[in-house]
């Protein structure tokens, strides 16, 4: 080796001129020799002499057969290629320093553990949630108004992220430490996507996780709600078949509905909601839930006297849910889609958080508390 060269080498692995840590190691030397030979033959063509010596010395090294030599090829031409691709103009475009972003996002999603609990399944969900929105996010913003070579490659990322979660979501359905609530919103999110359809089988699915979900709360209801409500110093309320006074038979728990059954919910309070603090009267209201989120249906059933009693029971036709989210539709606020759908009945009790000034006119602001409530599936078409 002559000295020039020691010396090269020298400078590359002592003062670091490649700027990436001596402890990465070098890529395949065939594959680094192929990309600076582009360089090296762009360089020959525009007579840029000294990028020539250069490209054409890292091609040296990484043909030597001393370890040392393709770490000092490597450091070079990571130093070099950000001034090469600049001199040469061959610097990525914003959306293809997007794209890689996105692949290097994808290269650590894909590494994650298979996951086996609730944690690493929240831990993994999330990830590849966050990176499907990142996905969006490019396709969005790069790809809507025509976009460029990039953009059928973020669609292909989006196709096999879908994928990917399906075979999560699939996974947590089949790992019993791995609960109901939280795959519910997964599988039931999987029916309006078109991307995300046939990935898990909702029909399948959907009665698993409320048979799930049952047998959880039959567990922690052995002792009553009364005594739950007694033990966590909070309200409780819960679906069921049919009405009954006394301690609730936990055979009467129900999750799973029909377009054409009758909803009933019972609640047990810590006092009688004759004794809440209030502004304005209680009432029963019904919401959605849809892409994570609760959705209000505009459902709302005023209660003329709140009860002197712990316990109270409330019922509702499904056909009103189901008239409510087809009138929303013909309205044109949000269009339901799925065929399985969880709801959520509450009791709300009104009172005045603050007051406003408005218009020169002094008004309440109501804080609308729901003291307590319960979700349910229901097939409502």
């Amino acid at each position: 080796m002559s000295k020039l060269v020691r010396a090269l080498v020298a400078m590359v692995l002592v003062l670091g001129l490649s700027g990436p840590s001596l402890a990465e190691a070098p890529p395949d030397m065939e594959t680094l020799k192929a990309e600076v030979e582009r360089y090296r033959a762009a360089f020959e063509e525009k007579a840029m002499r000294t990028n020539l010596f250069n490209a054409e010395r890292i091609i040296k090294f990484a043909s030597s057969d001393d370890p040392q030599m393709h770490q000092a090829a490597w450091g070079m031409f990571k130093g070099m290629k950000g001034q090469w691709d600049k001199k040469l103009g061959w610097e990525a475009s914003p959306t293809q320093k997007a794209l890689k972003e996105l692949e290097a996002e994808r290269a650590t999603v894909t590494g994650l553990e298979t996951p086996n609990d609730n944690d690493t399944y929240k831990k993994v969900s999330h990830a590849w949630s966050k990176y499907l929105g990142d996905i969006a996010y490019h396709l969005r913003t790069f790809c809507e108004s025509g976009g460029d070579d990039t953009c059928p490659k973020a669609e292909e990322m989006r196709k096999e992220a879908f994928a990917k979660l399906g075979e999560l979501y699939n996974h947590g359905l089949a790992t019993p430490a791995i609960t109901f609530d939280l795959l519910q919103d997964d599988v039931l999110d999987s029916q309006w996507d078109e991307i995300r359809k046939g990935l898990v089988d909702v029909d399948k699915a959907v009665p698993q996780l409320a048979e799930e979900k049952l047998a959880y709360w039959r567990g922690e209801l052995k002792g009553g709600m009364e005594q739950y409500v007694k033990d966590n110093g909070s309200a409780m309320c819960q679906t069921i078949s049919a009405p009954g006074g006394g301690k609730l038979d936990l055979g009467k728990l129900k999750q799973l509905y029909a377009a054409s059954d009758k909803i009933l919910v019972r609640c047990t309070f810590a006092g009688p909601p004759s004794t809440f603090k209030r502004d304005a009267k209680d009432y029963w209201r019904v919401r959605l839930r849809w892409a994570g989120r609760w959705e209000e249906l505009a459902l709302i059933y005023e209660i003329a006297r709140p009860s002197n009693k712990e316990t109270v029971e409330f019922s509702i036709p499904m056909s009103a849910i189901i008239a409510k989210i087809n009138a929303k539709a013909k309205e044109g606020d949000f269009s339901y889609p799925g065929h399985w759908l969880r709801a959520e009945i509450g009791y709300v009790t009104p009172y005045i958080d603050r007051w406003e000034w408005q218009d020169g006119v002094k008004v309440p602001i109501y804080k609308h508390g729901q003291v307590a409530g319960t979700s349910f599936f229901a097939r409502w078409k």
